[in-house]
């Protein structure tokens, strides 16, 4: 083996001092990224009186992905019928999201809590506003709040945001619930209720249709969300 040179040493200094840098930057870039839902969800949280750790929850149940051995939500998350994507940034997800339309898709979830486009797509003025985390959140929010003010229980309320049909709630609360359990709890937060799974009466099948009312309603022939996905190891 050949003894090091000092110009050899210098080389390796100055590639790793090259590297480094921009394998940090790349890593914290990520991290940045990935908190902006949670920033969302605490104003969101705040202005409207909706528990964080719903708020929290939710987002993570519908967009969450596994950066660095940390579960985390994902901002440019779009779902096409079905096909969930998360991209890069804003950009690429806007444009995806507009090709989408111009060849007569609508049925997009977009943005931290996949706010369902056919549904809610006329409650923004711009699809940029639709993705924007903070007015995504919020409308998120709202809507969390108006559910759980039919039954006056949060986990039932997030089961009818994701659909008010059994089949598709059961496994989103199902998950929902362990991600909730997850979270640290924080004592001014009112995020009290009990989690409890497949046991509310919007859940119990019967023979009448279901009305619609979810941020991602979904029927038969509609493909499933990224959660269902996400679930199946897809």
């Amino acid at each position: 083996m050949y003894p090091l040179t000092l110009a050899t040493v210098v080389l390796m200094v100055i590639s790793f001092t090259l590297w480094a840098p921009k394998k940090l930057s790349a890593n914290s870039a990520l991290q940045n990224t990935s908190s902006v839902c949670d920033q969302a969800a605490q104003h969101a949280s705040h202005l409207i009186n909706v528990p964080l750790r719903v708020l929290k929850a939710v987002t993570r149940t519908e967009t969450g992905r596994t950066l660095h051995n940390e579960f985390l939500p994902w901002p440019w998350t779009v779902n096409s019928a079905g096909t969930g994507v998360w991209f890069q940034n804003e950009f690429e997800a806007l444009q995806y999201i507009r090709n989408e339309i111009q060849r007569g898709e609508r049925s997009l979830d977009i943005g931290c809590f996949q706010i369902n486009f056919h549904w809610h797509g006329d409650h923004f003025d711009t699809l940029e506003e639709m993705i924007n985390p903070e007015k995504n959140a919020q409308y998120a929010a709202r809507f969390l709040k108006t559910l759980y003010q039919e039954s006056g229980d949060w986990t039932t309320a997030v089961g009818k945001f994701h659909s008010r049909t059994a089949r598709h709630s059961e496994n989103y609360l199902s998950r929902y619930s362990e991600i909730f359990a997850s979270l640290d709890y924080q004592a001014n937060d009112p995020a009290s209720a009990t989690i409890r799974v497949n046991s509310f009466p919007f859940l119990q099948r019967t023979s009448e249709r279901p009305a619609m009312g979810s941020l991602v309603p979904r029927t038969a022939g509609t493909g499933t969300s990224l959660f269902d996905r996400s679930v199946s190891g897809n």
